[in-house]
């Protein structure tokens, strides 16, 4: 039963088609696999795109049962992009200095020149020449809108709210495993 079940889903992933799902009348919210699953003790690692609302998933899903058990999608395992405004030790900080998976809020570190710096506003005066933009506030804008904050403006930097699409389309990136964390 195993290899049947794999081998249905990785026709799945050769096709390029995972599932469709219908979203309104007239209208279907189709899920794609363009990169390679991963296979490895029996879980498959997949990553996808959806469309038209490119919202991606990567997903951890159990082969060794009778049926495929979806072990967890990091789309909804994600923490949220918080602002930026309180950092700290404990799982609650915006952002946290230390990756724990009970984080509530994402940590986003950058390189810039061997030293990992926090993505966060604290650091973009540092940060905005490397953005390419023209002013610091053009930069905070940018910055929190890669940390996954929507409705930055000139008055408002941060935003309005976070972005409910917590993972983008995986199109170009196949998972790979690197180990325990």
């Amino acid at each position: 039963m195993y290899w049947w079940t794999f081998f249905r889903l990785l026709i799945c992933c050769m096709t390029g088609v995972l599932c469709c799902k219908p979203v309104q009348a007239g209208e279907l919210q189709q899920e794609y696999v363009t990169t390679t699953p991963v296979l490895a003790d029996g879980v498959l690692y997949v990553a996808s795109t959806t469309f038209p609302d490119p919202r991606g998933h990567l997903r951890a899903i159990d082969l060794l049962g009778t049926f495929p058990v979806t072990l967890w999608d990091a789309a909804d395992k994600m923490p949220l992009a918080g602002i930026g405004a309180a950092p700290g030790d404990l799982t609650s900080g915006d952002p946290p200095t230390t990756i724990d998976p009970g984080n509530l809020y994402r940590s986003i570190f950058t390189n810039l020149a061997d030293e990992q710096l926090p993505f966060t506003s604290d650091a973009i005066t540092r940060l905005q020449p490397w953005l390419d933009v023209a002013s610091l506030t053009d930069a905070e804008i940018l910055l929190h809108a890669v940390r996954g904050r929507r409705g930055g403006t000139l008055e408002q930097p941060a935003g309005t709210t976070d972005d409910p699409r917590r993972l983008w389309g995986v199109s170009r990136s196949s998972p790979v495993l690197v180990g325990r964390s």
